[in-house]
């Protein structure tokens, strides 16, 4: 047994996304998980401070002061930014390999065997309540993992997870709701207790080098502008079939969220520009007279100020024309609509409850009250045939509408790390998501053939000669935008098609 161990100052850190994203490529998202748990963290005595990717270099220096300055480490992690918090976590262990890292975030406990080969903890869910709790158990005098003799492999097969860093009280940390740890046998075990949560201020004041610009030069060989995240709400009330978004749906007070908003203000300025927002809530839709009072707030609080906000939403409650003009009062410049797909089959298929019929008229209200309907489709169901997706790229075109077609992801886990039912047909360890890349097996078509149509579509979509399908300067921006992106990707969505028939041929034959 040793010394008892204090930790008081926390680096959170946010790494940058690491896939194909228009909206990242395009804006420097400056995102609120890391600057919520610093609130958390400094409501109970800590004193952290946040280090997002977007607005300060992760270099040899910066990792080197993290390391020498801080008595633990958070990484505050996505689907499509973990492979970099990964790559991040490693460099740290060989800075300094005794020092703490947890690691957590929305579906990232389903990849904690990755993680866990330089983190000391994964937090499956939010971890407002049960990080402090993790650092608190750290805190303890370090002994033996008792009560775990029955996981211990008998030969030295442990991983090197399971070194200075990891061989921490295993009882008190196992005993958080939500943690997972590695055991001595090198194999994850998960705690499946639900896991606790609250309200927290979102300290966006705590990042450092907060700003309107990145330092990471976007598309155009200039910073990119940031564009400030926010949330009232956490999970969704939905069950759609291919949605991997938390079902525990959680709310915000307004006042936590006006809060937040009112910050962000102050901390932006008011003579450096545009202030951009998005909300990032999966299901702002679920309570609509608790959004229409929100936007009536949000409406109050931007009186006078130049500022622009955008949502993803459902395309049910945009027939609603009073919710319509609170977006518009609001200051909404887009809402993300999850079209999903064109074919009804589809839609059905994946428990949308939505037809073809309402995303007609969710664009049409949306142009209606001066609102930019920007399209989400997902391509490679298992009831799509390549008609099907074709049809989508057609509708972009002919409805004249900005959108994202993206395949299917697939998770090959679940968030306790058990296989998945669709687990040998992913193609890849990892299905991140939110890229243009296929990563698994379709029902009724080739991986290689529907990456080549999406190429193809693509190609359709990006054109430049849309331009004169658009009427307004967001609109015009995104199509430019998305054209140079398409430009600089389409050589490796180009070589994924015959990477997908290389493998494809190789699993056919193995």
């Amino acid at each position: 047994m040793t010394n008892q161990t204090s930790y008081r100052h926390i680096a959170l850190l946010e790494p940058s996304v690491a896939s194909e994203c228009v909206v990242t490529e395009m804006m420097g998202q400056v995102r609120c998980g890391a600057p919520f748990l610093a609130g958390a963290l400094a409501r109970e005595g800590f004193e952290p401070r946040v280090f997002a990717e977007e607005l300060i270099e992760f270099d040899r220096q910066l990792l080197d002061r993290i390391a020498r300055e801080y008595d633990a480490v958070g990484i505050s992690l996505t689907l499509n930014t973990l492979p970099r918090g990964l790559q991040v976590a490693k460099a740290l262990r060989q800075r300094r390999p005794e020092i703490p890292i947890i690691a957590g975030g929305p579906s990232t406990s389903a990849y904690a065997d990755h993680l866990l080969t330089a983190c000391t903890a994964v937090l499956r869910g939010r971890g407002e309540v049960t990080l402090p709790l993790m650092l608190r158990a750290m805190e303890a005098p370090l002994m033996s993992p008792p009560g775990y003799s029955e996981l211990s492999s008998s030969s030295s097969s442990s991983s090197s997870s399971s070194s200075s860093a990891n061989t921490r009280n295993y009882e008190e940390l196992y005993n958080i709701p939500g943690a997972v740890v590695m055991a001595p046998n090198g194999r994850p075990i998960y705690n499946r207790d639900e896991v606790p949560t609250a309200d927290a201020p979102v300290r966006y004041d705590l990042i450092e080098g907060f700003g309107r610009h990145t330092v990471r030069d976007g598309l155009f060989g200039c910073p990119k502008e940031a564009i400030y995240s926010m949330f009232a709400s956490t999970g969704c009330i939905r069950s759609c079939a291919f949605c991997n978004s938390d079902k525990h749906y959680i709310t915000r007070s307004h006042d936590a969220v006006m809060n937040d908003l009112e910050l962000l203000l102050r901390l932006h300025g008011h003579a450096t520009g545009i202030a951009r927002f998005m909300l990032v809530d999966d299901c702002l839709f679920a309570d609509i007279d608790a959004t229409k009072e929100l936007l009536r707030k949000i409406e109050y609080a931007t009186r006078g100020r130049d500022v622009s906000f955008s949502v993803q939403f459902h395309v049910a409650p945009t027939v609603d024309n009073e919710l319509m003009k609170l977006f518009h009062d609001a200051h909404f410049t887009s809402l993300a609509l999850g079209f999903e797909s064109v074919s009804q089959k589809a839609l059905d298929s994946q428990r949308k409850g939505t037809t073809v019929a309402m995303n007609d008229l969710a664009i049409d209200q949306c142009r209606k009250h001066g609102i930019v309907p920007y399209g989400y489709f997902v391509v490679g169901f298992d009831s799509d045939d390549e008609s099907d997706v074709e049809h989508i790229f057609d509708y972009v075109v002919k409805r004249g509408i900005i959108a994202q077609v993206l395949p299917v992801g697939i998770m090959n886990r679940d968030e306790f790390g058990e296989t998945t039912a669709d687990a040998d047909r992913v193609l890849s360890d990892t299905s991140f998501g939110a890229t243009v890349f296929v990563s698994h097996r379709p029902a009724r078509m080739s991986a290689a053939r529907l990456q080549t149509i999406i190429n193809r579509g693509h190609a359709r979509i990006t054109s430049l000669r849309r331009m004169k399908d658009f009427s307004t300067k967001y609109e015009r921006n995104f199509l430019f935008g998305q054209n140079r992106c398409f430009a600089v990707w389409r050589p490796a969505m180009e070589h994924h098609v015959k990477y997908l028939r290389k493998i494809t041929e190789e699993k056919r034959y193995s």
